[in-house]
């Protein structure tokens, strides 16, 4: 692990800025990518990211196929994970409102309906659809 007091070279500082522009180039030159949440501290991190990366130029649409079924398949799991089908696992966030439209809704906590993972609500106004 790097020395977290050690200043970075210029060279990564410069990257690091330019990082959420990338998706949008690899998308505009029609690269097939996934984005994915390992390494993100605070969940609400990566709608932030997420936002700053379609502010840079990605598509709200590829937003979402990168996060899901492009991942899935770059794993080789799409088989699995990735899309809403039957026979899937479901992990998926529910929110009131269209995120493909306003990417905040993501991180706003008043707007979360429910989280599912492994097709089980976990969290949300939705967790007493388990009991049924």
């Amino acid at each position: 692990d790097a020395d977290p007091d050690a200043e970075e070279p210029l060279r990564v500082l410069e990257l690091r800025e330019r990082a959420p522009s990338t998706p949008g180039v690899l998308e505009k030159a029609g690269v097939r990518f996934g984005l994915y949440t390992d390494g993100v501290e605070k969940p609400e991190d990566v709608a932030a990211n997420l936002r700053k990366a379609v502010a840079a130029g990605l598509s709200r649409e590829r937003a979402v196929k990168a996060l899901t079924i492009d991942a899935a398949s770059i794993f080789g799991l799409d088989d699995r994970l990735g899309s809403l089908e039957p026979g899937k696992i479901a992990d998926m966030v529910l929110v009131d409102g269209n995120p493909l439209k306003r990417i905040e809704l993501l991180r706003d906590q008043s707007r979360l309906a429910g989280v599912m993972q492994a097709g089980r609500f976990v969290s949300g106004s939705l967790t007493t659809i388990n009991a049924k």
